[in-house]
């Protein structure tokens, strides 16, 4: 198989476990203005690397152990310089139990 081919069997794999994990529906058809997971309430753009930056990772485990002690949900604020692109992220599984699923 090569290894553009394992890239995209990758990619759909993750897509499918997103829309388990949701309970939302994998949208088939490619394109630039079409989700890869759709709900009722979210479309759902997956994208799989092969790690996550460990930055990322760090400030989800101090935001987790903050949110503990408090009994609250962790979530890590990611802004841009100057405010131009800010997120918001939390782990799937707090994501699932936040929207039900």
């Amino acid at each position: 198989m090569t290894t553009n081919k394992i890239t995209r069997r990758r990619g759909k794999d993750a897509e499918r476990y997103i829309a388990r994990a949701v309970k939302g529906k994998r949208i088939l058809q490619q394109g630039l203005n079409v989700p890869d997971v759709e709900t009722a309430a979210f479309v759902y753009q997956v994208k799989e690397r092969e790690r996550i930056p460990q930055w990322i990772i760090l400030a989800m485990v101090n935001a987790q152990r903050y949110a503990r002690a408090k009994d609250k949900t962790p979530a890590v604020a990611l802004v841009e310089l100057e405010h131009r692109h800010s997120y918001i992220l939390v782990t799937l599984e707090d994501w699932v139990d936040l929207t039900g699923g």
